[in-house]
């Protein structure tokens, strides 16, 4: 049963630039979804659109039989930049979504989270341990290496317990090397806490690592071109890319990006 539906999304801005067309996407409870697409084909436009911070011109979207006309506390987004405030500790940035009295409206499963659940607020320490962040509570953001700052960003996102993450290309400004850890970090947490993710990622390679489904994008305007399922088992490690199998995965999807004239 489907959990968020984006029907026919079509969007124009001021300019004329129109950046959706007719762009259908369906995602399940508990759903792993990575985007991959063109430079330019409107994904982050889409992802906007999903959190409510973006009207469609046309088209809706619905989350849990509503329309969503506005930003909903039970979907989060992790922008491309962690904006970390530097004035605030690592906790104190984790706990700022809480400061500012955006917190899920109860429409969450019990099953997610329940160690957080159970708590009227969340504790920050729990989510600082879940992303290896354990020991730098207190420490600022100019003592942070990029990944770090990310792991930030990324807690900072998880302690609303949204049952909704979206994510638009968080670890496209890494290293190769820490991205990958992050990625692996990111499949583990989304493993422990079974939320719905949508990933915007210019990375195939990290789409088919993380993700139960790849929808791929058209140039713009971008409408989806087709999409692969993903069967490889769980845990996932890095070493599974030099199998056949995930070597298949990449064909298909760059068949889709690239299709023979």
């Amino acid at each position: 049963m489907t959990f968020l539906n984006a029907d026919g999304i079509s969007v124009t801005y001021p300019n004329g630039t129109q950046a959706l067309r007719q762009f259908s996407l369906h995602a399940k409870r508990g759903e792993f979804i990575a985007i991959v697409g063109p430079s330019g084909c409107g994904k982050s436009t889409l992802l906007r659109v999903l959190a409510g911070l973006l009207s469609p011109n046309q088209g809706q979207v619905v989350f849990e039989g509503q329309i969503l006309r506005q930003p909903n506390p039970a979907i989060s987004l992790q922008f491309q930049d962690s904006a970390l405030l530097p004035w605030r500790t690592v906790e104190e940035n984790i706990r700022l979504p809480l400061e500012l009295g955006i917190t899920n409206d109860g429409t969450q499963p019990q099953s997610l989270m329940p160690n957080l659940k159970a708590r009227p607020n969340p504790d920050p320490q729990l989510l600082i341990s879940l992303v290896g962040l354990a020991g730098f509570e207190r420490a600022y953001p100019r003592e942070l290496s990029g990944g770090m700052a990310q792991r930030v960003a990324l807690a900072r996102a998880l302690i609303t317990q949204p049952p909704i993450l979206l994510l638009d290309e968080p670890f496209g400004a890494l290293d190769a090397l820490t991205r990958e850890r992050l990625t692996e970090a990111l499949e583990t947490i989304w493993r422990a806490l079974n939320m719905t993710t949508i990933l915007v990622t210019h990375s195939i390679q990290e789409a088919i690592f993380l993700a139960d489904r790849v929808v791929v994008c058209s140039p713009r305007p971008g409408h989806v071109m087709g999409e692969v399922a993903i069967h490889l088992p769980r845990p996932r490690h890095w070493a599974m890319s030099a199998t056949p199998e995930f070597g298949q995965l990449l064909q298909e999807i760059r068949a889709l990006l690239n299709p023979l004239p």
